[in-house]
C-alpha cells in the first residue's frame, strides 16, 4: 500500500511540472523590430527671432538648363541692353546659317553689333545682302567649329572658320586680338550648342563678290543706276533692235526699276533671289498711244516685255571688257549695252 502511494505521488508531480512548462512556452512574447528607412539628416536652424526652422534636404535637379539659340540670345540682349544686332541676325536668316550649324557638335560665333556694319561704306553694305551666298560668306567668316571660351582661343595662333577660311589670333597685354585689330568686348556668352563673343569689328573678305563656276556671271552692283539699252536678242535666231524703239532699263538700290519702250515709260519692282538672279514684276506703264514704225518693232517689243516679266533672269556678260551685259532665261538671252 505504501508503495502505491509513493507511485501516485510521483505521477502527480510529473504532470504538474509538464503543465507549468507548457504555460511558460505559451505566455512568452517575441518583440519584433521594424527597420526604419534611412532619411537625410534634417538640421535645426535658429533664426534671429529664436524660432526654430528646419533645413530640409535639397533635391538635386539633374536636368541641365536649356540655352537659347544664338539668334534668340542676341534678341534677348537687345531687349535688356543698349545694343543692336539686327544686321547680323538678318544675315543669319538670309544665309540660313542655322542649317549649317546643325551639323556641328558645337560652335563659336564672333558677333559684331549694328554700329560696326553701319560704319561700312554703302557699296559694301549693299553687297553683303546681294544674295544668299554672299550673306553666307560674310557670316561664316565669324563662325568657328567647336566651342572656344576666350581663354581657349588664346592658345592658338590661327583658327579655321566653317567656310574654309581662317582668322589670326594673338595676345597682347593679356588681351585677345583677332586679325591684328579686332578685340572681344564681351566674352563667353552661352547659347544652345555653342558660345558667342561680341567683337568690335567685322571679319570681312577682300572680295565679297559671289564666285560662280560660270565666268559669265557678274555682280548685280555693277549695273545699279546705269542705263541698259537692249540691242539684240538671241533665241533660236538673232533679233536686232532699232535703237530708237528698243527697251531701256535702269535699276536702283531700293528694289525698283524704271525704263522706256516705244513712247511709254515703264516701272516696277524687282528682287534678287537666293540664287543671285533677278526677278522683275510685270511692268506698269504710261498709256500714251504709240504708233510703231512697222510690225517688226511691235513684235520685238512684246518679246522683250514678255521675257522680263516675272521670270528668273540670270545676269551676265559674254565679254566684260565690251560694256555689254545680258539677261537670260533658259536659252533666251536679251543683250544690253551698258551706259552711265
Amino acid at each position: 500500500m505504501r508503495k502505491l502511494l509513493i507511485l501516485f505521488f510521483l505521477i502527480t508531480l510529473s504532470c504538474s511540472t509538464s503543465s507549468t512548462d507548457n504555460n511558460v512556452v505559451l505566455n512568452e512574447s517575441v518583440e519584433l523590430s521594424t527597420p526604419t528607412p534611412e532619411v537625410d539628416e534634417v538640421l535645426e536652424v535658429k533664426k534671429n527671432d529664436g524660432e526654430i526652422k528646419y533645413n530640409h534636404p535639397k533635391i538635386k535637379n539633374d536636368k541641365e538648363q536649356v540655352e537659347l539659340s544664338f539668334v534668340n540670345k542676341l534678341l534677348e540682349k537687345q531687349e535688356k541692353e543698349d545694343k543692336s544686332f539686327n544686321i547680323f541676325i538678318d544675315l543669319a536668316n538670309l544665309s540660313e546659317i542655322n542649317l549649317t550649324l546643325d551639323q556641328y557638335d558645337g560652335f563659336t560665333i564672333l558677333v559684331p553689333d549694328d554700329n560696326v556694319f553701319e560704319s561700312l561704306d554703302q557699296k559694301t553694305k549693299e553687297e553683303i545682302f546681294s544674295s544668299k551666298e554672299t550673306a553666307y560668306e560674310v557670316i561664316s567668316n565669324h563662325i568657328l567649329p567647336f566651342k572656344f571660351k576666350e581663354s581657349n582661343l588664346k592658345k592658338y595662333s590661327h583658327l579655321d572658320t566653317i567656310n574654309g577660311g581662317s582668322i589670326d589670333v594673338e595676345v597682347s597685354d593679356r588681351k585677345l586680338i583677332i586679325n591684328e585689330s579686332i578685340r572681344i568686348i564681351e566674352k563667353d556668352i552661352k547659347v544652345e550648342n555653342g558660345i558667342i563673343h561680341l567683337i568690335d569689328n567685322a571679319i570681312m573678305t577682300n572680295d565679297l563678290e559671289v564666285i560662280d563656276t560660270n565666268n559669265n556671271l557678274i555682280n548685280f552692283k555693277d549695273i545699279l543706276e546705269r542705263k541698259l539699252v537692249a540691242t539684240k536678242m538671241i533665241f533660236n535666231e538673232i533679233y536686232e533692235f532699232d535703237s530708237q524703239y528698243t527697251l531701256e532699263l535702269k535699276f536702283d538700290n531700293q528694289g525698283r526699276y524704271s525704263g522706256k519702250y516705244l513712247c511709254n515709260n515703264i516701272f516696277g519692282n524687282y528682287k534678287i533671289n537666293d540664287n543671285g538672279n533677278i526677278i522683275m514684276e510685270s511692268p506698269a506703264s504710261t498709256k500714251m498711244f504709240c504708233f510703231p514704225p512697222n510690225e517688226t518693232v511691235e513684235t520685238d517689243t512684246d518679246i522683250m516685255i514678255d521675257l522680263i516679266s516675272d521670270n528668273e533672269l540670270i545676269l551676265g556678260s559674254d565679254d566684260q571688257t565690251s560694256n555689254q551685259i545680258f539677261l537670260q532665261k533658259d536659252q533666251q538671252k536679251l543683250i544690253f549695252s551698258l551706259n552711265n
